[in-house]
């Protein structure tokens, strides 16, 4: 049973299953940016009110991610990789959850 997601995916990080899903920790300010640009961005994280630098990301998401800034688009991006990379993973996370509401899964 999944207890967090990958906040680059959006995707349950599982326990079990391929070692690139796994859990790791991201830096959401990049441990390679330096100097003042470094000081910009932790002042701006920290007034948005987070308490830690770290956020929970697949390994493969992590990676894919590099020292980017985080982006709707690149989160879209890489969800999408994923689910291209990993399809059985994607599906079996697809048929755990339960239908949107007013809506059945169709009959095979």
């Amino acid at each position: 049973m999944a207890k967090e997601n990958c906040w680059l995916c959006g995707l349950p990080i599982l326990a079990h299953g391929p070692d690139l899903l796994k859990t790791s920790r991201d830096h959401v300010v990049p441990k390679s940016a330096r100097g003042y640009l470094r000081y910009l961005l932790v002042k701006e994280h920290k007034r948005a009110g987070a308490k830690s630098n770290l956020r929970p990301a697949h390994r493969w998401c992590n990676s894919r991610r590099g020292d980017r800034e985080v982006t709707e688009e690149l989160r879209s991006d890489i969800r999408e990789l994923v689910m291209s990379k990993f399809p059985d993973y994607w599906n079996q996370y697809r048929k755990a959850q339960p239908p949107p509401k007013g809506r059945t899964e169709p009959a095979h």
